[in-house]
């Protein structure tokens, strides 16, 4: 494996053993890191989220920087799955990606991490997916009658969208009573829909 690390322009080469080093060989898969091509990163950050260590944290905030949506993505996943109990800063600015692929993923890492320090950036996001401008016609027509978490599934699935307002509450129930005790709903019916949907996760 490593006579293809000699082999900079074939990239397939290095994605397999991408693969295969995050298992067997964390100084190899480390090695590739140098790699500038996004398929390659892809595939070495798909490795380190498969098979933690905590060699692997610095480049996967690192790539919370990068400039591909998809890397991001890959990056945020594998921190999530790092075991850690405090959320870095590097991800909870990443909330401000300008990927909702990359925002998604961040969201869901910061609910797993479970950081209190997360609740006012999360809260923050909840609000500004809510008033996206794909979503806030309907937020606003259905503010006197909320829908229930399930038809806003069913609204996000018929418009393509990532359902950022959903993992951005669901990351708060992960949080806990903490989360719950910073949400005003009374200044905002939005995040009282959003509420309902805390109280019917708690009950399922």
């Amino acid at each position: 494996m490593r006579v293809a690390l000699q082999t900079p322009g074939r990239p397939r080469q290095r994605v397999q053993i991408a693969w295969l080093a995050g298992k067997f060989d964390e100084d190899l898969l480390l090695s590739l890191t140098t790699d500038k091509r996004a398929v390659v990163k892809i595939a070495i950050l798909q490795s380190m989220a498969r098979h933690p260590h905590d060699l692997y944290l610095s480049y996967q905030l690192q790539s919370l920087d990068d400039p591909n949506g998809h890397v991001r993505y890959h990056a945020a996943l594998g921190i999530a799955r790092q075991g850690l109990t405090a959320a870095p800063d590097e991800l909870i600015a990443a909330l401000q990606s300008d990927s909702i692929l990359a925002r998604g993923a961040v969201t869901y890492a910061l609910g797993k991490i479970g950081d209190p320090k997360a609740i006012e950036p999360l809260i923050n996001a909840l609000r500004a997916a809510l008033d996206d401008a794909s979503v806030a016609p309907a937020v606003t027509a259905m503010a006197g009658h909320p829908m229930t978490s399930e038809e806003w599934r069913r609204f996000s699935s018929a418009h393509g969208a990532i359902d950022l307002p959903m993992m951005a509450t669901q990351a708060l129930v992960w949080i806990g009573e903490p989360a719950l005790q910073r949400i005003d709903v009374e200044s905002d019916p939005k995040l009282k829909m959003c509420l309902a949907w805390i109280s019917e996760a708690k009950l399922n």
